[in-house]
């Protein structure tokens, strides 16, 4: 019959180490950890060396125009300069030429016939030939006429115009009227008279130019 165990003994001392065992097989890849937070940025390097320049390269096609921009607001009016110090006064101009004569006023009315003066006593009778006589010629324009109508009248052969005028009168009753226009000698030296009205002549008016003619 086996008795009781007794008490434990005391651990006897640590034997040599064994020889290394061989290695053994691969173990199957584990999976893959975590992302490990980002590292530090490292130093900026050195500047490279700088590179040869490169062909040009061919120019691009030119753009077409853009569309004209909007126009600006005009900006505010600028102050009035101050006033500049008075010129020197210029030099006396030339004096201009002479104007050109004005038109031939209207004719006055008639005025009232005077009374017949006394009749002078007769002259002695003066020697050598009898003087040349003058002699007065007219025409007698019918209205209506325009402002351009003219009248001429002319002097006999071998006399010359040394007096004329021009008038209207009323084609009924011949009494004379307003004339509103020019009376002027023509040739030179003058052979006749000749008038334009200013303003035209009614129907029921005439114009009558006349010449004072003598050798």
């Amino acid at each position: 019959m086996q008795g009781s165990t007794g008490p434990q003994g005391s651990t006897g001392a640590q034997g040599a180490t064994g020889a290394q065992g061989a290695t053994g097989a691969q173990g199957a890849q584990g999976f893959q950890g975590s992302t490990g937070p980002q590292g530090a940025t490292g130093a900026q390097g050195a500047t490279g060396a700088q590179g040869s320049t490169g062909t040009q390269g061919t120019q691009g096609v030119q753009g077409s125009t853009g569309a004209q921009g909007s126009a600006g607001a005009q900006g505010a009016t600028g102050t009035q300069g101050a006033t500049g110090a008075q010129g020197v006064q210029g030099s006396t101009g030339p004096q201009g030429a002479i104007g050109s004569q004005g038109s031939t006023g209207a004719q006055g009315t008639q005025g009232v016939q005077g009374s017949t003066g006394a009749q002078g006593a007769q002259g002695a009778q003066g020697a050598g030939s009898t003087g040349a006589q003058s002699v007065v010629v007219s025409n007698t324009l019918a209205g209506p006429q325009g402002a351009t109508t003219f009248n001429t009248v002319t002097c006999p052969a071998g006399t010359f115009a040394t007096g004329g005028g021009a008038y209207n009168i009323n084609s009924t009753s011949g009494v004379a009227v307003n004339f509103q226009g020019l009376a002027r000698p023509i040739g030179s030296p003058p052979t006749g008279y000749q008038s334009q009205v200013g303003s035209g002549v009614s129907g029921g008016n005439s114009t009558v130019v006349y010449a004072i003619c003598r050798p």
